[in-house]
């Protein structure tokens, strides 16, 4: 595989759809990502790829519109 990481990748949907269903009280998002904003925390210089910024408040915003409450972030290779 060729990677570039000069290349920006969009790690997420910007848009996502409203759910057709309500989850449970509760309901956990078992591995999610969180990355930058890059220029405070910046990239390893030999990464494979460079996500878009996806900090936490994005996160957030995107469990409260699907009604997740809680998450396991998990640190990106």
């Amino acid at each position: 595989m060729t990677t570039n990481a000069d290349q920006t990748v969009l790690t997420y949907n910007p848009n996502p759809s409203t759910p057709r269903l309500t989850l449970p009280a509760g309901a956990c998002d078992s591995h999610v990502h969180v990355f930058g904003p890059a220029a405070q925390f910046p990239f390893a210089v030999s990464r494979n790829f460079t996500p878009v910024d996806a900090p936490k408040e994005r996160l957030f915003a995107l469990h409260r519109h699907l009604g997740i409450q809680r998450c396991v972030i998990v640190q990106s290779a």
